[in-house]
This record gives structure tokens, sequence and C-alpha cells, in this order.
């Protein structure tokens, strides 16, 4: 058994020891002793001849220390140390570097990656030499190639810890790409770039990709040509937001991974190009191989692309010398050789879907095929047009499995229709894409040729945007099933364990007793899991905007205001995260206290993609995109706007009452503007309370004051994010809180928070936090005290001992 499959036993130790490297803060004298050691135990074993048992031991360290050694060196906690020193004493600095990435990111701008970099701020200089700078930049990808030279000055910062529950944040990104630092160089500061003339393979393939894009943009729709610049190259950023969830929802975003289908179709491609010409059966191999290698190229080496190419490339090498491989251990080789060129692929999201759908489809092949007989007999799958058609499905049936209990962890839904979805998009978007080939390469040859399959091209694309949008759209394309623990991960994978070890022969009561493991797993820790007695009010970090959520012990929810949204960038990316990692399928009531867009710009994306029971507001619209688009929404998800004034009582969080202070309806004939008519909330937690000012300002403040001791709350919202018009002396005596929460972005063009509020906080004795300094904050209430509490568990930063801002 091990001898048979001796690279995917290496793989083993060799993850072994990356993880270690991961955890463990080895120095590099500490790692070189332990292989160092593993080395003179491996050479002593060999010379005396010792026995297979103790050897492979031996050699399991050896490979370990290797994982270890390289894991640690990828890390390079030293020199991230160096530079989070670097940027404590300048905030500002100039960069300089060799360009080995240039492309656009989420908000149009230009994102590069500069290794070699050099770091100059006043008398300091810091030179990086195995990690990268990524600066951002206003200049166009086109106008930046790789090899340039690039030198640019502008604000540094660290990666960051995530900011909201559930979001993965900057952290795993700066890992495995070997980020050291960011630049932000604005909108008018221009990086000087020096071009350099030397050829390299980088440089012509990023130069092909620039080609291939502006072919597609030219010949296809927009539509179309962001479909296909998805398909080969990987490239999602022309996708709308909107169809980004509708791909996750009908589970066939593997399909723009760049993974073993991609590769698969362009290989099959040029193997039937190549068997229509008299060529010798190894050419043909060899051509599949070149391809393959290209392909990975082309596709910038990504995690889920290398692996698939490399287990490619093994299986034609092995037709080529006639050697039959095990294909556990063409997927072990592909592993060890992909993390030991580059170690921290380990933690990338498409590396670990990858490999874990390659081994669904592996192990549970044999098994669904013996289901399939014992319940349809052999003769299901005699004819060979039934064999490929149960093929596919079993296929798809296996990388869903093995990729289920990840998806749950990660993103807290799983497809449950992506069986139906890929009978049709797989073989749509294999057509598309061998079309969307035959374009490329007709393109500059016939313009008749390049415009038949262009036509073609923009067809498909339509029906299968069409497609996406209907099946998303059914009731049960996606199940959420919030972010499993630890224990129900285990335990999941335990009973697909049972299900998966029965070898040819199908056993109804191992795969009975494998699916109980599976359901146990999912119920048990919810039901044994320390039940929640405090109400808890989250202060969502979503920039300079406002988003509250508020949840009882008895798992009713409400949120207050959904952030803001500007450019291509929405506060609903952060908010769903926190809703889902708690296990929230459903909100009680959206409550939106004016219609300001840093209140409401994530209130449509929120509204379309969660379910929600009702939406509460001040009763006044704005005649703003922001909430044109939540009113469309609504419209389209058949809810009604319930406002709300003096007096109302809120019973969405029931036992705990929530009662609205402001605004008036006498308030509302006076034409005061829309911070001054915010919805003011206060609510009751047993003996104490906790007041939401919105975005008030001195005039409305004044106005509460009647209100009297009703006023007086533990924790205070401050309102108007801190805004110097607002949070009166005369106010916060009257609320007289012991805590009080800004919620104010980062670098904020407002200024937010003002020093005057700061001084009157200080001055009353009151204990202030900023979301912008701290990010999402956490306060509990028992019905006696309200308390601070910290919902990072256990960030990547901390686990991976790495400084982050």
């Amino acid at each position: 058994m091990v001898s048979s499959r001796p690279a995917l036993l290496a793989a083993l130790f060799l993850i072994s020891g990356i993880i270690l490297a991961l955890y463990v803060d080895f120095s590099p004298q500490a790692t070189l002793v332990v292989g160092g050691g593993a080395l003179l135990i491996c050479g002593a074993l060999f010379l005396f001849r010792a026995q297979s048992k103790i050897t492979l031991p031996a050699l399991g360290l050896l490979v370990m220390s290797l994982g270890l050694a390289r894991g640690t060196a990828s890390i390079a906690r030293m020199e991230r140390s160096a530079v989070a020193d670097f940027v404590s004493k300048h905030r500002t600095a100039i960069a300089f570097g060799q360009v080995v990435v240039a492309s656009r990111d989420w908000a149009a701008h230009s994102r590069v990656l500069l290794r070699h970099g050099v770091l100059f701020a006043g008398e300091d200089t810091l030179s990086l030499t195995s990690l990268r700078l990524d600066v951002r930049t206003t200049l166009p990808p086109e106008s930046i190639q790789v090899g340039d030279w690039l030198v640019a000055q502008g604000p540094l910062q660290l990666p960051e810890d995530p900011r909201v529950p559930g979001q993965i944040g900057h952290v795993r990104q700066a890992t495995t790409e070997r980020v050291a630092a960011y630049m932000y160089t604005g909108d008018d500061a221009k990086p000087l770039i020096t071009p350099t003339g030397k050829a390299s393979c980088a440089r012509a393939t990023h130069s092909l990709r620039g080609q291939i894009v502006r072919i597609l943009d030219k010949e296809l729709s927009p539509q179309a040509s962001a479909l296909c610049k998805a398909l080969l190259l990987g490239d999602r950023s022309g996708f709308s937001q909107d169809f980004r969830q509708q791909i996750k929802a009908t589970g066939l975003s593997h399909i723009f991974a760049l993974s073993g289908l991609n590769v698969g179709l362009v290989v099959s491609l040029v193997w039937l190009l190549t068997t229509a010409l008299p060529l010798p059966f190894a050419l043909r191999h060899w051509l599949a191989l070149a391809a393959t290698v290209f392909y990975v190229a082309l596709g910038l080496g990504i995690p889920s692309l290398m692996r698939a190419g490399i287990m490619c490339s093994l299986f034609l090498v092995s037709h080529l010398i006639h050697r039959k491989a095990h294909v556990l251990n063409i997927i072990g080789a592909a592993a060890f050789l992909e993390l030991l060129w580059r170690p921290l692929d380990l933690v990338d999201i498409g590396f670990q879907l990858s490999y874990l759908a390659v081994l669904g489809i592996v192990l549970t092949y044999i098994w669904l095929k013996a289901v399939t007989i014992k319940i349809w007999g052999s003769s299901a799958t005699a004819r060979p047009s039934l064999r490929t058609l149960f093929d596919v499905a079993f296929a798809t049936i296996g990388a869903q499995i093995g990729t289920l209990p990840l998806l749950a962890a990660l993103f807290g839904t799983i497809p449950l229709l992506g069986l139906l979805a890929n009978f049709v998009a797989v073989p749509a978007f294999a057509f598309l894409l061998w079309c969307e080939i035959f374009l490329l390469f007709a393109s500059p040859i016939s313009h008749f040729v390049s415009a038949s399959f262009a036509a073609t091209v923009n067809v498909l694309s339509d029906f299968l945007h069409a497609f996406v949008e209907w099946f998303s759209a059914l009731p049960a394309a996606s199940l959420s099933t919030g972010y499993l623990s630890p224990l129900a991960l285990v335990g999941i994978c335990l009973g697909l364990a049972v299900m998966w070890f029965q070898k040819k022969q199908f056993d109804w009561r191992r795969a009975g007793l494998g699916s109980l493991v599976v359901l146990n797993s999912l119920i048990w820790p919810e039901v044994f899991q320390w039940r929640k007695v405090n109400f808890e009010i989250y202060f969502l970090d979503v920039g300079n905007g406002d988003s509250i959520l508020l949840q009882t012990p008895h798992k009713r929810t409400m949120l207050i205001d959904t952030g803001p949204a500007f450019d291509s960038w929405d506060a609903s990316w952060r908010i769903l995260p926190a809703l889902r990692s708690h296990g929230i399928d459903t909100l009680d009531a959206l409550v939106l206290t004016h219609a300001e867009s840093d209140h409401i710009g994530g209130a449509a994306a929120l509204i379309r993609d969660f379910p929600i029971r009702a939406v509460l507001t001040n009763g006044v619209s704005h005649n703003t995109q922001s909430y044109q688009r939540m009113m469309r929404e609504m419209r389209v998800k058949k809810l009604e706007v319930k406002p709300l004034g003096t007096g109302d009582l809120v019973d969405a969080l029931r036992p705990f009452p929530v009662w609205v202070l402001s605004p008036d309806s006498l308030w509302q004939m006076e034409g005061l503007t829309l911070n001054q008519r915010s919805l003011v909330l206060r609510v009751e937690i047993g003996q104490t309370s906790a007041l939401f000012a919105g975005d008030i300002d001195g005039l409305t403040e004044q106005r509460l004051l009647p209100w009297g001791d009703f006023l007086r709350s533990e924790l205070l919202k401050v309102p108007h994010h801190g805004s110097k018009a607002s949070s009166s002396d005369a106010f916060l005596e009257a609320v007289h809180p012991k805590v009080a929460v800004i919620t104010a972005g980062r670098r904020n063009p407002h200024g937010h928070p003002s020093a005057d509020v700061i001084e009157r906080l200080d001055g009353l004795a009151i204990s202030y936090h900023i979301t912008g300094r701290e990010g999402t904050l956490l306060w509990t209430a028992n019905g006696e005290e309200i308390t601070q509490a910290s919902w990072r568990q256990s960030t990547l930063s901390r686990q991976w001992h790495l400084p982050t801002d």
C-alpha cells in the first residue's frame, strides 16, 4: 500500500512540516538543526541498511523538516517584523522595485506587485529579499509591463486582520502572495516607470494575456468578453456582484476557477486536433504536454491551475514512459511538487478546494458506481452514452462531496442543485471555451471567420447568463448552513470516510452509518454548544457608515443600517459574512435610520441576497441611486416599508423592547435635513439599555432632552460618526453613558471623529471606541450590565505570528 503511493505519503509529510511552520515560530537556526539531524539519521540508516520500518519514519522526518524549512522561509517573519517597524516609524515612503504582476483590482485601479523592493523614508532604507510590495495606482495596467522598474510614493499599510466576523481579510492573500506592505499612491500621484529591454517568459506571457484581452474586448459584447476572460484566464474582474452570487449559488464557481476542467478542455482540444493529423503517438503526447505547460503559464500559475497542470503533465509523462501511475500517487506528486515550490499555497482556498474536489471524485467514483448498479442494475452503465452521462454525474457529485465541508465552513452556504446545473452548464461552457480559442486564432487571420465565432460566443454567453440567473433564483438552489464549528467538520469528514472506504461492494449499513455520523455532526454541536445567555451588539466596521447587528439570546436579530456604497465597493460584502458567520439565516428586522447613502448603501444587495421579515424606516424618501436601488429590490421581494415615529415600540427583539424616540411627526413638517430626522432607538436589556442616535445633530439632541431619565443608557452610539455638530455636552450628560462607540472609517475625508467631540467625551470621563481604529466592536449584556467582548477567536495573523495593522 505505502510503496505503491510514495508521492502521496511524501506530500502528507511535507504538508505536516508546512503546517508546523505556520503555527510555530521557528528560528532559521532551529530549522537548520532539525533538517540536519533528520538528514544525518537517514544517512546513518542507509549506511547500516536499516529495516524499512525504521527507515520510513526517518525519511518522513526528513521530508517534514524540508516542509518546515520551506514554510519558515516563505513566511519570512523576521523580514515582516522589519517592515512593521519601518511602517510604525514612517507611514509614508518611497517604494522602488521590479514589476512581477500588473493587474486591475476591484476598484478599477492598477495592482502592481514589486519584487526586490526597497523602501525609502528620510534617512531610513529597508531592502526586501523574499517579500513583495503591493502598490495601487490609477495608471492603467496596460502601461506597466512585467520586468519594468517602478518608483512610487504614498502611504504604507501593513496587511490587516479581518474587520468583521466571517471576513477572510488580507492576511491569507498577503501570505500566499508574500506581500509585506501595501502602498496607495492616490489619484494625483503618478509612479515613475523605467522600462527594461530584457525579454523573459513572464513578460511574454503577460503580453500575450494583454493581447487576448484586447481581442476579446474588441470582438465580443462586454458580457461575453467578461465570461470568456474568466473562463480562459481566470480573470473575473468583469463579473458583476450579482453574477458572482449567482454562480456561487448554483455551484458553478469551479468552472471559472481554472482547474482540472479548464485544463482538460484545452488539452482535449489539442489532442483532437493532433489526432486529425498524421502525427506519431509520442509527438501528440509531447504537444499535449507543451499545451499544458503553456496554459499553466498563461493562467499565471494560480494554485488550482498548478494542481491540474502538474497532474495532467504527470499523467502524460507516465504514458510516454509506458508506466501505469496510480491516481492517488499522481495527486500526491502534484501536491508535493507545488508545495515544495510554493509552500504557502497550502492556505489558499483555491488550492484546498481543488484538491478536495479531486479527492472527492477519486474516492467516491467506485462507491457511486456501486450505488448505481445496486439500484438500477449493471445495465445502467452498459451503454456508452449512459456511461458518459453517469461519469459526469459521478464526477460532479464526488467533487461536491469532497468540497462540501470546506464550503460550509468558509462561506456558510452549500449548493443543492449544482448537479442539475452542471449537466447543462459544463457542456455549454466547454463549447464556449473551444469557440473562444478558435476566435483567438482566427482574429489575426480572417475577420469573416472570427466574426462568425464571435456571434456564436455572444449567443452562448447570453444563454448561459440567462440560465445561471434563472437557476440561482430557484427556491432550493443553495442552502445556508451557517459557519460550521471544527467539531462539526471533523464529524462530517469521519462520516464521509465511513461511506467512502467500502471498496467495490456497496453496503447499505455502512452507508447509513456514515450518513448518520454526518447528520449528527451537523445537529449535536448546535444542541450542546454553550447556550448564549447574553444579548449581543456588534458595531460592524463598514467604513464611514453605520451597520449595527443586535442578537438576542433567543436568536432574534435586528440590523440597524447597512453602511455605505461607492464606486464598486459595497458594505454588504462585510455585512453578509458577519451574518452568516453567526448562523443567521433570516433578519427579523432591518432598520434604516435615514436615507443617506452611508446608512443604506448596502441595503439593496442585502435585501436581494438575504431573507428579511420587516424593513423599518423613518418614512422619509430620498432621490439617490442607493435609495432607488433599494426600493427596486424591495419591490422584487414584495417587501413593504413600515415608517416609525416617536413613541412607537418595535417588538422584533421581544422580549427586549425597542423604543423610538425620534423623529416626531411634527418635526417632519418643519423641513429638517435627513440627518436631523434620523431614527433614534433605545433598546432595553433588563436593567440596562443602549441608545442608537443615528446621524442627529445638536438641534435634534436639544429636542430629545425632555425625555429626561428615559434617555439614560449605559451604551451610546455617538451621533453622526462623531461630527463636531453633534454630541453636545447637554445631550451627553442626559444620556450619561459609561461607554460610547463612534462609527467612523479610517482616514475618512470628513475628519470624523471631531477633536471637539473627543474632548467632550474625555471631559465627562466617558470611555469611547472607534470602529475605524479597532475594527468591529462587540458588547454583551446580561440584563445587569453591558461589557465589551472580543469576537476574534483566532485570526490568521495571531496563529501565524505575523505583524498586522
